[in-house]
């Protein structure tokens, strides 16, 4: 539970994926954030122009392209691709890469950040930052922001968002605090009893 930013897409077969990556190492440096770098060129094969639209077959062991930011207190910021070009995060390539459910593969290419522990001025910062790669290295962007910075830019919007939900966060903490688990008691009759009290209110 938190703000989070959603976003997908593609590498421009047109662009650098070795200057992007310089960039953001630049602006990681600047900000303090730490970084780390996967390949910094597509194999010749796949490169340029033929990077591809549609998805190769995937699988576990494919490597990655790109840079991925640690900003403090927030989920990272990953601007890895695929040999396909495709947008997709470690994680993402671990959990779907040998798949062949292809709804499970649609999560393959879905990246996300958490930022609702960051603070707006970190969430608006990283939307900047997407904002600029996806007009010089990126192509079928597609950002969905919680805090809906990215689609309206209204300060007063982010901080209302934020607040909305870390509100619910801590109605959700002070519940599990206030409702503890008994001795002896399993997570799962733990849970039930939960939900049962839960329905009661």
């Amino acid at each position: 539970m938190g703000v989070t930013i959603h976003y997908s897409g593609r590498f421009n077969p047109t662009a650098s994926l070795s200057e992007m990556i310089e960039e953001v190492e630049d602006i990681a440096k600047m900000q303090g954030w730490e970084y780390h770098v996967f390949e910094r060129e597509f194999p010749d094969s796949i490169g340029g122009a033929t990077l591809s639209r549609t998805p190769n077959r995937i699988n576990k062991k494919e490597k990655l392209y790109g840079i991925m930011l640690s900003p403090p207190h927030c989920d990272p910021v990953q601007l890895t691709f695929l040999s396909n070009g495709r947008m997709c995060s470690p994680a993402s390539l671990q959990c779907f890469g040998d798949s062949t459910d292809e709804a499970e593969q649609m999560f393959l290419y879905m990246l996300f950040t958490k930022t609702q522990f960051a603070g707006t001025e970190a969430h608006k910062l990283i939307v900047g930052l997407l904002r600029y790669l996806s007009n010089k290295y990126l192509l079928d962007f597609v950002v969905n922001d919680e805090g809906e910075y990215w689609e309206t830019g209204d300060d007063a919007l982010l901080k209302q968002n934020f607040g909305k939900v870390g509100t619910y966060i801590d109605v959700t903490q002070n519940m599990f605090d206030g409702f503890p688990i008994r001795e002896g008691e399993s997570l799962e009759q733990y849970v039930e009893r939960l939900i049962g009290y839960i329905m009661k209110k």
